[in-house]
């Protein structure tokens, strides 16, 4: 998803989130099929440009690369997409750098919606969450300059920067009458992918926080505990997830479900190049009762886990309608190290169901009943945690 974690570099998962993300998912094979009937005449960019150069009053400062750079996001600015993104030499390594799990920066998960730079998911135990960011609080302004008109990569290149410095966002949440400005001093962010303490009556409660490149080890890791403890029953806790990457959510779904599950469905506007993702294994879990917790920062992989669970096994999701980041895209490498982040297909769920905007309505709506409180992960118990405790009451009624 275009919503990446805010830090060296971060936006929209990918998004998964970031973001992306967005869920952010790269190597997916290219569809060659031009639209047709489209005539490209570039005489009009040529005379701009050659007016700019002959015309403009400080020629000294004219930068080429900067104008060419300029005009390519404009075009692709002009998609009026979110999640379709010119990538320069730089946003692309420091983007691999964040995927990796691990950077310097605030650890916030950011996506534009609606027209509006907005914090997707804070990450458990960063500065942002320790901060109580919360999902879909909005970025009003970086150290004073708005964000009105910017992009995610504009924003993400204000907030991020090297660890112990500070950097002050004006919040906007639409339980306040005003913004608010929330200082916060940046920090290396590890992010932890995946844990899974027991609650009372030997209930698991399997916290995944993303689906980029540590989780598998960690998933296996907790799956591992959750046969050891004989758990009754799965909380499998989505929220704030913002999604990753599509080959890991397909290795992880195998966990869930029997073998030859239908996962996903890609969904192209040329349906003959709609792809079906399914199992390869009978999963360790799939014959476990689960109930999904889902919330407005849960987003892309995330989504589609929680909406391949209730579609294949009538698991019920217990929280808040989801981000809905249901669309994919695919990396293009361009000439001189840049890339195309662009959208290229629509997440399906196994039923058919599409997303994207509209997200995933859950089962039992529960929002929480001191959200102001209930923001960070470091406050979050089955005891003040409202969704937490309905979700626990419904894996218990189911295990009985």
């Amino acid at each position: 998803m275009n919503c990446l974690y805010i830090g060296a570099y971060n936006r929209g998962f990918k998004e998964g989130a970031r973001n992306i993300s967005y869920t952010y998912i790269p190597n997916i094979r290219s569809i060659n099929t031009p639209v047709k009937n489209v005539k490209l005449d570039f005489n009009l960019f040529a005379e701009v440009l050659q007016t700019i150069a002959t015309k403009y009053y400080d020629k000294a400062s004219l930068n080429t690369e900067k104008l060419m750079e300029g005009a390519i996001k404009g075009m692709v600015n002009s998609l009026d997409d979110p999640f379709t993104e010119f990538l320069t030499v730089k946003d692309a390594e420091e983007l691999n750098t964040e995927l990796s799990g691990s950077f310097d920066g605030i650890g916030a998960e950011v996506s534009k919606k609606n027209g509006k730079i907005i914090i997707v998911a804070p990450l458990k135990n960063t500065p942002a969450d320790k901060a109580g960011l919360m999902p879909q609080d909005e970025i009003v302004a970086v150290d004073g300059v708005s964000t009105y008109n910017l992009s995610v990569t504009d924003v993400v290149t204000k907030i991020r920067g090297k660890k112990n410095t500070k950097v002050e966002l004006t919040i906007m949440r639409n339980t306040w009458d005003k913004p608010k400005i929330i200082s916060i001093v940046r920090s290396s962010i590890n992010i932890p992918s995946a844990e899974v303490p027991m609650l009372p009556n030997n209930i698991a409660l399997l916290r995944i926080y993303n689906f980029y490149q540590p989780l598998p080890s960690q998933i296996a890791k907790a799956v591992q505990t959750i046969q050891t403890n004989k758990a009754k029953g799965i909380i499998l806790d989505l929220r704030n997830n913002p999604g990753g990457f599509l080959d890991i959510y397909t290795d992880i779904g195998n966990y869930f479900f029997a073998d030859n599950t239908l996962l996903l469905i890609e969904d192209y506007e040329d349906k003959q190049f709609n792809k079906e993702y399914k199992t390869f294994r009978d999963g360790e879990l799939k014959d476990i009762p689960i109930v999904v917790l889902i919330n407005e920062g849960t987003a892309s992989a995330a989504e589609i886990l929680a909406g391949a669970l209730r579609d294949n096994r009538g698991v019920k999701l217990v929280g808040e309608n989801s981000f809905g980041k249901g669309s994919v895209q695919e990396l293009v490498d361009l000439s001189g190290g840049n890339q195309l982040k662009i959208t290229v297909a629509h997440w399906l769920t196994p039923n058919g169901t599409d997303i994207s905007k509209k997200g995933i309505k859950p089962d039992i709506v529960v929002k929480l009943e001191q959200e102001e409180d209930n923001g960070s992960y470091s406050t979050i118990t089955l005891e003040n945690d409202s969704q937490l405790k309905r979700a626990y009451d419904e894996i218990i009624s189911s295990v009985k």
